[in-house]
């Protein structure tokens, strides 16, 4: 299997299975259930399917693409899945709605171009993998030397803990909406003159 594949067979799945776990958390699971409800899904019915699907389809990405011979499946699946939830991404910033991100379970700013690029990095990382595997760098095809491939896998883990952050570490590059500077000191109050 080639490195890149490693890589990005191990950042897809760490993104995927942190997005699932996020939502499975009763936190992240209102969180989620908010965003679906801001872009319009109401029904309770379909509400609670998308709730549970979504997740569902994530862990069950992540879990193919770790598993060697199930990993061409997983990238098919991830690429779908990630083809719609950035075509959603885009169509809410097209539409201008403020819609809160809860993709990882938690709360999140508002969809915008920061998720969009995430998004569309990672449905091309999937789309390019599964390129890869079935062009015979898939498990049966080309190899990395073992310690290419492990070089590979641990780079792919801290990208997709990276990512799963993303809005944080954007956020400390972010321009402050409180000044830095220091509040100005007030001046002393006067003394009273005593008579002697």
């Amino acid at each position: 299997m080639s490195s890149f594949l490693v890589g990005a067979e191990v950042l897809l799945a760490v993104v995927l299975l942190g997005a699932a776990l996020g939502k499975a958390r009763a936190e992240g699971a209102a969180a989620f259930t908010r965003t679906l409800r801001a872009l319009g899904l109401r029904h309770p019915g379909l509400l609670r399917a998308a709730t549970l699907a979504v997740p569902g389809a994530e862990g069950c990405a992540a879990v193919l693409l770790l598993v060697p011979a199930a990993s061409g499946a997983g990238l098919v699946l991830t690429t779908l899945l990630m083809a719609a939830l950035t075509t959603l991404v885009a169509l809410v910033v097209r539409s201008g709605k403020e819609v809160p991100c809860a993709c990882f379970g938690g709360r999140g700013r508002s969809l915008g171009a920061l998720h969009l690029s995430r998004n569309t990095a990672l449905t091309l990382a999937a789309a390019a993998g599964a390129v890869l595997h079935f062009s015979g760098a898939g498990p049966d095809g080309i190899t990395a030397p073992a310690p290419a491939s492990v070089v590979a896998a641990v780079a792919g883990a801290c990208a997709g803990l990276v990512v799963t952050r993303l809005e944080d570490i954007a956020d400390l590059f972010a321009p402050s909406s409180v000044s830095s500077a220091p509040a100005p000191v007030p001046a002393p109050a006067p003394r009273p003159v005593q008579n002697r």
